[in-house]
């Protein structure tokens, strides 16, 4: 019985082997073989709509129009006729407010004691030219009417307007 199962393990495991190498790799079935849509078939939509749209213009083209009986005058080509528009009136805006003056540039502000107070003085860049300032003094159309530490109060007295210069 020994020869017996070791020839028949033998040929169990040949047919194994053979079967093995029958067989394919996967059991997954094949790829499935779908039919694409073909260019023309992507593009056959918009090919019908441009057809339609060219028949009707070479309908809108067969038309022939009916032009105006010819004048005696050649060289006349007409005017048109343009709606009268109206034109809407001027009125003036009168200027609320005037451009604010140029105002001299301030430099420095100095300080020193005096009768038992401070004296400040304003130091003011005008042009080339430094100009030294008390209240009370004129520069240029401007008077000084106070100075305070870090500003200068001036007025024009045309006008009677205030302007701080910083």
């Amino acid at each position: 019985m020994t020869r017996f199962a070791s020839a028949l393990l033998l040929l169990g495991g040949a047919v194994i082997l053979i079967t093995l190498q029958v067989s394919p790799a996967t059991s997954a079935p094949g790829p499935r073989i779908v039919d694409a849509p073909s260019p023309f078939d992507q593009v056959s939509p918009i090919l019908v709509e441009v057809n339609t749209q060219v028949e009707r213009m070479r309908a809108r083209l067969e038309t022939t129009t009916d032009y105006p009986a010819p004048r005696r005058d050649p060289f006349s080509f007409g005017e048109p006729v343009r709606p009268a528009v109206p034109t809407p009136p001027k009125v003036e805006t009168p200027v609320l407010y005037e451009a604010p003056p140029v105002l001299p540039r301030l430099v420095a502000v100095l300080s020193s004691a005096a009768d038992g107070g401070w004296l400040r003085t304003a130091v003011f860049a005008a042009g080339d030219d430094v100009q030294l300032v008390t209240p009370g003094d004129r520069i240029g159309n401007f008077i000084v009417r106070s100075i305070a530490a870090d500003a200068v109060t001036l007025v024009d007295p045309a006008t009677g307007a205030a302007f701080r210069v910083q």
